[in-house]
């Protein structure tokens, strides 16, 4: 960084203009040469507060129906333009529990039957392709002692 970049994010006043422009702390940060977290931390040392627009949020019902159509978390925070972790946050607030619903089906594997079929000499990618689940999964549960 240059001192004269450092002087703009240490210049209250220049920073105050940017905001009042409607600049983005990441704006900010850009045109000062320094990240948009050393931005922040200097417009909150300036006693100054970004230009937030807040997303209109749907209501609880619409939320809902949303998910309920994508089943996706990731695709609505993408079709509303937010990121997934607002996206969780208003779900949980509309009543949807987006990290409750059923992941992958769980596959039973036999680890004495893998392990018996390793001391044979088949491969890991052999066996866990037959099983259908992943060569870490099957090392994993091959790994616990029990």
């Amino acid at each position: 960084m240059t001192a004269v970049m450092e002087a703009r994010i240490g210049d209250r006043d220049w920073c105050a203009a940017r905001l009042a422009a409607g600049d983005t702390v990441a704006a900010i940060g850009q045109a000062a040469g320094v990240s948009r977290q050393t931005a922040s931390a200097w417009l909150k040392r300036h006693g100054l507060h970004a230009n937030h627009q807040p997303r209109a949020r749907p209501h609880a019902a619409q939320l809902a129906a949303d998910y309920e159509r994508t089943r996706s978390m990731r695709t609505l925070a993408t079709e509303y333009a937010i990121s997934p972790a607002v996206m969780r946050t208003w779900l949980f607030e509309a009543g949807v529990d987006p990290l409750g619903t059923a992941g992958r089906p769980a596959v039973v594997v036999d680890v004495a039957h893998v392990r018996e079929r390793r001391a044979r000499g088949e491969t890991w990618a052999a066996i866990a392709e037959e099983l259908g689940v992943s060569v870490n999964t099957l090392r994993r549960r091959a790994d616990r002692t029990e």
